[in-house]
């Protein structure tokens, strides 16, 4: 069964599960595209194109912008806490896409050398956002192998609550 036809069964049975609930969506012949090999939801790009393995990578514009952050904030007389915490916060979510905590040591020197309010940039916080940049700069692309032979499992799930009582249901 190629992706196609298996798309294509999961979107019936969609379908059919969600008319049994009442609920309507668009079913028109643009809506029965297959689901992309390639994909890019908030600056993450995930690839299925590879059999066996999905590879997750951050987009190069993202990867990009958090680099000028970094640069920017090294070249700077002055530095505010919230800026730092806010780079600290995009780092952290890109490694999350790809390296898990490899990058926790190189975050936590640049939260360690933080000031506590708007001051001119520190030396220690200078090298701490060189030591981030490089590693950004050498992180690659996650690739997540994927069970080959299983079958997906689809998880179709309700619930409500009203006049004091709650209930859920699910369907495998």
């Amino acid at each position: 069964q190629n992706q196609w036809d298996h798309t294509h069964c999961c979107q019936q049975s969609n379908w059919v599960y969600n008319e049994l609930l009442g609920w309507s969506f668009k079913s028109g012949t643009d809506d029965l595209k297959p689901a992309a090999a390639c994909f890019s939801p908030l600056g993450v790009e995930v690839d299925l194109s590879t059999e066996g393995f999905a590879v997750i990578a951050n987009t190069a514009k993202r990867m990009s912008r958090i680099q000028a952050n970094i640069a920017e904030m090294g070249c700077s007389d002055k530095v505010s806490p919230s800026a730092v915490q806010s780079l600290v916060g995009s780092c952290q979510f890109m490694e999350a896409q790809t390296g898990g905590r490899t990058g926790a040591l190189a975050l936590r020197a640049v939260r360690r050398s933080t000031p506590a309010a708007t001051s001119p940039i520190s030396d220690c916080l200078k090298i701490a956002l060189r030591d981030l940049g490089e590693h950004i700069s050498a992180s690659v692309p996650r690739r997540v192998p994927l069970a080959k032979d299983s079958p997906p499992v689809i998880l179709l799930t309700d619930a409500a609550y009203g006049t004091g009582r709650s209930t859920f249901g699910a369907i495998i």
